[in-house]
């Protein structure tokens, strides 16, 4: 099934907006599959849809990226295991516009050592 996710972003931004939230970090799983129709074999790596007020970005471990290009351009900020992802979210953050996000929204489903 093709999913709009331009569309289904649009409508996450709209609540966003509502909320006065300045980031949504969604992790693979049923609400990703639900914004962009596909989500990464969740591991125990770091891997976020992160999604600001007007641009949304991957936090993407590097060992994970090549799978899901197939599937998004969404862009990516990849991280190594021997860097680890804090660079790599630093970025992110930036990219998306959330570097300064005073209320963050977290989906309930991601790994608790993500969070």
């Amino acid at each position: 099934m093709k999913v709009d996710t331009k569309s289904r972003l649009a409508a996450l931004r709209a609540r966003m907006r509502e909320t006065g939230a300045g980031l949504v970090a969604v992790a693979p799983g049923s609400h990703m599959d639900w914004l962009l129709g596909y989500h990464p074999h969740p591991d125990e790596r770091a891997c976020l849809l992160l999604v600001g007020p007007e641009k949304e970005a991957f936090l993407m471990p590097a060992l994970n990226a090549d799978g899901t290009r197939e599937h998004t351009d969404i862009a990516f900020h990849n991280w190594s295991d021997d860097q680890g992802p804090d660079a790599a979210l630093a970025a992110a953050l930036q990219a998306v516009g959330a570097a300064d996000a005073r209320m963050v929204v977290l989906d309930e489903t991601m790994r608790a050592d993500f969070a």
